[in-house]
């Protein structure tokens, strides 16, 4: 066995190792600073003392809680790291919303009148517990009525930047610009991931059904990022707008009827071209990667109720599908997640990403022709 063979399998038994670690480890702080921030809370607020309740469901990147006290519950939203330097951002963009009549859940504010606040390096807000139904995408299928609603409640928010808005963020989340996920910086960077994770994937003797999948769907992402043309930029894109940033059916509330009540988590906000978010919402809410002819039917009334109220181009939304398809061909944050690490609450994701990636890359034509 050479050296870089027994480095490539140090890796691999490091990795198993690490994930068990990792989470007894978690456990444990977990309990600790459950605790801990409870007694911060309990000096941050004028209200009867929280106690905790339990751990929220849900949440790739971050932990949330369910507190309570004598008067009711109430929800405790970790923010991610890298939202740090956003969190003045996230306010402002709630505050716009809610002051133009959308029923965003505002965070409560704390004695000193800040809406968010750190305990122990960590940055976090209270928001008021909304009892109100939620979506599954992964065990629901969508109504029409509930998918109506959606889009109605998307295009009303976007409508609020047709003419003026103030200027809640200096740039666009690099996410989200064309110019830099397709740059040349950006390949480089896949290229070097891609190889390392495939390097770990090869050096595997046993493959979980995930390792079977995240290298079907890395192998597809490398054989198709060379067919992404160079020449677009996202012109076509639109103008900006201030948008919700994750607008999906498990960041709402609905009524019986399939009503949206309630709109959640702005952590994503920023200003960007409507286009971009009314097609990532499309994808989510109404396909789910599976292109069906039912769901082809959810996608068109979705984007017909929109544009019933705030009508948009048809080279708009043209752009902003292929730009979805190219980004998925550039992302690598599922493989990153899980293999350099050791995150697996994301690795759900990828059997949608590989469905996705797996029919667009065949159908995208189509998929445009038949949502025109």
């Amino acid at each position: 066995m050479n050296a870089e063979m027994f480095l490539i399998q140090s890796q691999v038994f490091h990795e198993r190792l690490n994930q068990t670690v990792f989470v007894l480890a978690m456990r444990v702080y977990n309990v600790f600073m459950e605790k801990t921030i409870i007694d911060k809370l309990n000096k941050l607020f004028r209200m009867p003392p929280l106690r905790y309740d339990k751990k929220a469901k849900g949440g790739f990147l971050s932990d949330n809680y369910i507190l309570r006290n004598s008067t009711g519950k109430y929800f405790l939203k970790k923010y991610r790291p890298s939202v740090k330097n956003r969190l003045s951002i996230i306010a402002r963009a709630e505050q716009f919303f809610w002051s133009q009549d959308m029923p965003v859940i505002m965070p409560l504010k704390t004695k000193q009148g800040k809406t968010y606040f750190s305990i122990d390096g960590g940055f976090y807000s209270l928001f008021p517990y909304i009892p109100g139904k939620t979506f599954d995408h992964k065990t629901e299928f969508p109504t029409v009525s509930m998918v109506k609603s959606i889009a109605t409640n998307l295009a009303t928010m976007h409508l609020l930047s047709k003419m003026d808005f103030p200027i809640i963020s200096p740039e666009q989340l690099s996410e989200w610009d064309p110019k830099k996920v397709l740059s040349a910086t950006a390949r480089e960077d896949f290229d070097s991931y891609a190889n390392k994770i495939l390097i770990l994937l090869k050096a595997k003797k046993k493959k979980s059904l995930f390792d079977k999948s995240a290298f079907a769907l890395l192998k597809l992402k490398v054989a198709l990022v060379n067919t992404i043309p160079n020449k677009f930029t996202g012109r076509t894109l639109g103008k900006p707008h201030i948008v919700h940033g994750d607008y999906h059916a498990q960041n709402l509330f609905f009524d019986k009827a399939g009503n949206v009540t309630h709109i959640f988590d702005l952590e994503k906000s920023d200003i960007r071209p409507r286009s971009l978010e009314l097609i990532r919402s499309m994808f989510i809410i109404c396909f789910n990667s599976y292109f069906n002819a039912r769901r082809y039917k959810l996608a068109q009334v979705y984007l017909e109720t929109y544009n019933s109220i705030y009508p948009i181009k048809r080279t708009e939304l043209e752009s902003a599908i292929r730009f979805m398809y190219y980004k998925h061909l550039c992302n690598l944050w599922i493989e990153k997640e899980h293999y350099l690490n050791n995150n697996t609450r994301p690795d759900p994701l990828l059997a949608v990403e590989l469905r996705f990636l797996k029919y667009l890359s065949k159908n995208l034509e189509i998929l445009i022709k038949k949502l025109r």
